[in-house]
């Protein structure tokens, strides 16, 4: 392996993490005889004031981690909100266990992250290229 290509591993790494992690969070497990996906963010909500603390602090780890990767301030006040949005209306008790479900933050963080990394990696093929 070349240089060049060990120098995006930890990133691609990184990456495939958050990508694994927000699936057990909210892709993991399908509702029997239906379509609807849920995960872990969903049934640690069921848990009153605590899940919902928790599964927040979960979805900030993945915030932490675009800043890791230099998203954009409006890539990551976008996430913040989201992710605000979440543990507010997820804290609504049988309602917001219903919204968990099916507002999935950490994938869309995660999506929001992935996004914006292949973007700049677009960008600086196409650089590297006309140079």
């Amino acid at each position: 392996m070349n240089e060049q290509s060990t120098a995006y591993k930890p990133v691609s790494d990184s990456l495939q993490r958050l990508k694994y992690l927000s699936y057990w969070l909210d892709n993991r497990f399908t509702l029997p005889g239906t379509k609807i996906a849920f995960g872990f963010d969903s049934l640690i909500g069921l848990v009153p004031g605590v899940g919902d603390i928790a599964t927040g602090l979960l979805a900030l780890y993945i915030f932490l981690q675009a800043i890791r990767h230099r998203c954009s301030v409006p890539t990551l006040m976008a996430m913040l909100c989201n992710i605000v949005v979440d543990v507010v209306l997820g804290a609504i008790p049988v309602a917001g266990d219903v919204f968990d479900v099916f507002y999935r933050v950490n994938k869309k963080n995660v999506d929001m992250i992935l996004q914006e990394v292949e973007g700049k990696a677009e960008r600086a093929k196409r650089v590297k290229l006309t140079n």
